[in-house]
């Protein structure tokens, strides 16, 4: 660690020798964690009958996944745990059939790929989960860039990014 002022202390990423301020988490050049994770952490298992089901992560079986399109304000409305098998994003072309097409949106000049998305269900741990399907542009939640395949737990108030199309998420629970 180096210090270049006495206030801020500096780390360099050990991915891409960038210097970044101690306090980041990621490195804001390559986009990649600068801490190791603790190796005494476990994994958080959701138990739907708890008080947990109030995190920003507990999607039930009858909750809604709604993505509004930031620049349009259009909403969409997604039923992930109704389907057995992954919902697509992407955009509709006479070779790809997405189920939730962006090109009405302006995907195709905001750099959505035609299969740019993922969104699968989980039926134990009751979580949303999207993964990046080689996407030209790339995926972000939060800012944070989601690699190929990578697995990654959507949550209620995130913004998920498909290339330069901004989208923000969130989670209804009707009764």
């Amino acid at each position: 660690m180096q210090t270049l002022n006495s206030d801020v202390k500096w780390v360099n990423c050990r991915y891409c020798g960038k210097t970044n301020q101690a306090h980041q988490v990621v490195c804001h050049a390559c986009g990649r964690l600068l801490m190791r994770a603790k190796q005494n952490q476990e994994a958080q298992v959701i138990d739907p009958t708890s008080d947990r089901y109030k995190t920003q992560e507990f999607f039930s079986d009858h909750s809604i996944l709604n993505l509004r399109v930031n620049e349009t304000g259009k909403v969409y409305e997604l039923y992930p745990q109704k389907s057995r098998v992954e919902l697509l994003i992407g955009r509709l072309t006479n070779n790809s059939k997405p189920d939730l097409d962006l090109g009405e949106q302006g995907g195709d000049k905001r750099g959505v790929s035609r299969v740019h998305l993922s969104v699968r269900y989980d039926f134990i741990q009751h979580t949303v989960h999207v993964s990046d399907l080689s996407s030209a542009n790339g995926s972000f939640i939060n800012g944070q860039r989601i690699y190929p395949n990578e697995i990654r737990i959507l949550r209620d108030g995130d913004e998920l990014k498909l290339g330069k199309m901004a989208l923000n998420v969130s989670f209804s629970h009707p009764k």
